[in-house]
């Protein structure tokens, strides 16, 4: 003998056809390694500081997604503090995993420069 069950779909799992369907938006991926060395090459290449952050906004602006280990790695050919933490603030808007900032940070020397960054995510919505 055979028995037979009908499967009525519940409204509750019938998408709504007026409503559009949300998107989960992809995770942001930081740039590629070999297009991150070039623009690091760029950066590092620029004789003065005022040139160095020029570049860099171009580049934010062109690439918007760094991960904290690329920022890290733009900070550590900046030889100043003020300009380090000047870098790492317009950077960070653009970081893939703001979760390890302190990976970032450990290429600025000074601690008191690492808490002014520290309180700049603070003042804008970050996790620190």
């Amino acid at each position: 003998m055979f028995e037979f069950r009908i499967r009525i779909p519940s409204p509750l799992n019938v998408p709504d056809p007026a409503r559009p369907l949300q998107q989960v938006p992809a995770t942001p991926q930081p740039m590629h390694r070999d297009d991150f060395h070039r623009v690091r090459e760029d950066i590092n290449a620029r004789a003065f500081s005022s040139e160095r952050m020029s570049a860099l906004h171009a580049f934010l602006d062109a690439r918007p997604h760094i991960s904290c280990e690329q920022a890290r790695q733009l900070l550590e050919i900046v030889p100043f503090s003020r300009d380090q933490v000047a870098m790492a603030n317009a950077m960070y808007p653009h970081l893939t995993d703001p979760v390890h900032l302190e990976v970032m940070l450990d290429a600025i020397a000074f601690e008191a420069a690492r808490e002014r960054v520290r309180r700049a995510v603070r003042a804008v919505g970050g996790g620190w």
